[in-house]
């Protein structure tokens, strides 16, 4: 059968293509939504809007609230780096929260970003 082996090399080909390009199959998702936000003299909902995407090797979720604060966490097989306001942060682990809660947090924890249903 002449004709399997050109289809054996396009077959290698294709694969060697989708493994070398894991990053360019990536999701990405985007949503308003109601964040809370708490601080020591406050506890307020805002809007914010939330974009979240990730591929086979990295997650980005980025919030901007309507208040003007920034949230980013990029997670990857060689980093985790969360900021809030372009300062070092954090994330509450789930099972000390509520269902559905996503939370982040200072690091000295003065202010706590929280969101339900953040994910891809």
């Amino acid at each position: 059968m002449p004709y399997m082996k050109p289809l054996r090399n396009l077959s290698f080909a294709l694969t060697s293509v989708l493994f070398m390009n894991a990053s360019a199959f990536a999701g990405c998702g985007e949503i308003e939504a109601q964040c809370l936000i708490i601080s020591s003299e406050s506890k307020a909902p805002v809007s914010c809007s939330i974009t979240v995407c990730a591929n086979a090797i990295e997650y980005i979720s980025d919030w901007s609230v309507s208040d003007g604060s920034t949230l980013s966490h990029t997670s990857s097989e060689e980093k985790d780096t969360i900021t809030i306001n372009g300062k070092p942060g954090l994330k509450i682990p789930y099972d000390i929260l509520k269902e559905n809660l996503t939370c982040y947090g200072t690091v000295d924890m003065s202010q706590v970003f929280c969101a339900k249903d953040v994910s891809l």
